[in-house]
């Protein structure tokens, strides 16, 4: 199978690499390096690792856990050589930027740092903002930059603004020149108080019940030509996919904390019904309805009815109970 060393320059102005397949699938991203010559002149050792390296099968015949720190998978790779001749300053893609850092909020910032440095037409310069709007969660925003971070504000403010109607119509929306711009009547006198004089936005395509808008803001007018319009949909495009892959993981990262707090809470229940089973002798049943009277009694709820029980039999405060995740 063909594959492909690929140098780039990441977000933070740090050169790292990208093993490809053949398909453009990314194997593995890595460590970071000081400059291209550094991450260039290894790849012998990584080629030759590949051609005489020994395969050891250390798979058990039951499959069980593995929980490799992150650090392990973005540091597979070490060297390279051959590349050498390159630009450092290569093209990183926004599923690159999920190996890197999968929490929301510093993945949004990331995001926005790639579409500020990647998408201005040369001689241009932008500022980026991307938000994201959850059911049951606060807005999610984070931006390139100071100003187009509180750009946030105003929309949640004022309660309009292109990032508003990009997400309502689910297409691109060109403010060319807020001078004579009279579709926000308040966004735009604050908008032009930041220093900005157009505006692009391109709403993201998230699944369920999740909302986001990519803006790209400039500090001249009619910043964005036809192409630019284009450029940044289909930057939209692949921004959309691993926007949708980060909110999943945080989905689940949700879920598995419910879920252990729900069974940290049952088992102190749990106990204190063996508690109350065997103090009044009588069966699980009873002994929750026990537990129900009395808390609704006394008006505590009853996970607390139940910590005192155990602490009442036990002599000491109950700790929080841990599950392995």
């Amino acid at each position: 199978m063909a594959g492909l060393f690929e140098l780039f320059t990441d977000v933070h102005s740090q050169t790292r690499f990208r093993l490809l397949a053949a398909d453009g699938a990314v194997l593995a991203i890595s460590q970071a390096y000081p400059d291209t010559a550094t991450a260039a002149a290894a790849i012998t050792d990584v080629r030759e690792c590949a051609g005489t390296g020994l395969i050891q099968d250390r798979s058990a015949d039951t499959p069980a856990a593995v929980d490799l720190p992150r650090s392990h998978w973005r540091t597979t790779f070490r060297t390279i050589t051959a590349l050498a001749a390159l630009p450092g300053n290569m093209s990183i893609r926004p599923l690159d930027l999920v190996l890197i850092n999968d929490d929301v909020v510093p993945f949004l910032a990331d995001l926005a740092t790639l579409a500020a440095r990647t998408l201005p037409s040369a001689g241009m310069e932008l500022s980026c903002r991307i938000a994201v709007h959850r059911q049951k969660k606060p807005a999610a925003a984070a931006g390139s930059e100071p100003g187009a971070s509180s750009m946030e504000d105003l929309d949640n403010i004022m309660d309009e603004g292109p990032s508003r109607t990009a997400i309502k119509d689910q297409k691109a929306v060109l403010a060319a020149n807020l001078e004579h711009e009279d579709r926000w009547p308040r966004f735009v006198p604050a908008a032009v108080g930041h220093g900005f004089r157009s505006i692009l936005c391109v709403p993201l395509s998230v699944e369920g019940d999740s909302l986001s808008a990519l803006t790209l803001y400039s500090r001249r007018p009619n910043a964005f030509s036809p192409e630019d319009i284009d450029t940044a949909e289909a930057f939209a495009v692949q921004a959309s996919i691993a926007l949708r892959l980060v909110l999943l993981i945080a989905h689940l990262k949700d879920a598995n904390q419910d879920l252990t707090a729900a069974l940290a809470k049952r088992t102190i229940i749990d106990t204190a019904l063996g508690v109350v089973m065997a103090q009044n002798r009588c069966n699980h049943d009873a002994a929750f309805s026990m537990l129900q009277r009395a808390s609704n009694t006394r008006n505590v709820k009853l996970r607390a009815l139940a910590a005192s029980i155990i602490t009442s039999v036990a002599g000491e405060d109950i700790h929080a109970v841990h599950f392995d995740a």
